[in-house]
């Protein structure tokens, strides 16, 4: 896709900044990323679909653009900064993937009564 936008969200979760739940479909499990990518509109378009988001309705704006993909490839004119979970991680151009199962955690077990 090749567009002029105002802000781009890819998750593998549902819910960013707090709780806003930008991808109500995402799944953690599924191996794919779900992309957000809000065009470049007038200011009062921006403003009812940043409303809209805040009350979860986004998702049926004919405004927003939503795809899913196992690997993006994002290249921007001028280059833009990319941010992981609000921590900077570099600029574009940046290839993001899924890396299924890739993340392995230890839980201890609770402790018995």
């Amino acid at each position: 896709i090749e567009m002029p936008i105002f802000n781009l969200v890819i998750s593998n979760g549902r819910f960013i900044a707090g709780g806003i739940e930008i991808a109500p479909n995402a799944s953690l499990t599924d191996g794919l990323l779900d992309v957000a990518i809000l065009p470049e509109l007038p200011l009062a378009s921006l403003a009812s679909l940043f409303t809209q988001a805040m009350a979860g309705t986004h998702v049926n704006s004919e405004e927003m653009v939503f795809k899913r993909a196992r690997k993006l490839e994002i290249t921007s004119r001028p280059q833009m900064p990319i941010n992981a979970d609000g921590e900077p991680l570099g600029e574009t151009p940046v290839t993001i993937e899924v890396q299924p199962k890739a993340l392995k955690l230890l839980v201890p077990q609770p402790p018995e009564n």
